[in-house]
């Protein structure tokens, strides 16, 4: 769902004995990182473009806003890229990252929760145990395999029984791999 993704992912293989014993060398994951270094931006540019006409849309102005991503390397990504690119979405964005010490998170969750009009970013890991009802809009920057997974993401806004109107937004990029996932997500 990133470059960054992509990087970790391949960093993580260059270690896993198993594959490669499986691949017979590390032919193909020389191959994989030369993938990684030519990475197209347009791969994620329609998408980035999209969440930030989203976010600049009046009525998410004034409210609290989840992002969604599989992994922690693209939701990081996309809060460096927001606050480095929107100076209007900088002070907004806020980034649970489940790599820091689990106080570090509350602080955040606290932060977002005391203004209106925050953005928070978030990995798949943040889509279990979080009581974020108070947000209005949830978008999934990408799309779990797993229909449970999505189904827990959205647990973290809407709860049986809850009055709040909610908005979930999938951005999937057309041919591509996402579209096969929503579709299996919909049947």
């Amino acid at each position: 769902s990133s470059k960054r993704a992509f990087g970790e992912s391949i960093s993580s293989l260059k270690f896993n004995k198993s594959i490669q014993r499986q691949f017979k060398g590390k032919n193909f994951l020389i191959e994989l990182e030369g993938f990684r270094i030519q990475y197209p931006e347009s791969l994620i540019t329609p998408k980035l473009d999209k969440l930030v006409q989203l976010l600049l849309n009046q009525e998410m102005r004034r409210e609290r806003v989840l992002v969604f991503s599989q992994y922690q390397e693209t939701a990081s990504f996309i809060y460096d890229y927001l606050r480095n690119n929107y100076s209007e979405l900088r002070e907004r964005c806020k980034l649970y990252n489940e790599k820091t010490p689990s106080a570090e998170r509350d602080k955040v969750i606290e932060q977002f929760k005391d203004k209106n009009n925050t953005i928070l970013m978030c990995p798949g890991e943040a889509s279990e145990g979080l009581n974020l009802q108070l947000c209005s809009f949830m978008i999934n920057f990408d799309l779990p395999w797993d229909p449970m997974k999505l189904e827990q993401r959205i647990g973290r806004i809407q709860r049986i029984g809850g009055k709040r109107k909610i908005n979930i937004i999938n951005l999937i990029l057309d041919n591509t791999i996402e579209t096969d996932i929503w579709i299996i997500l919909e049947e």
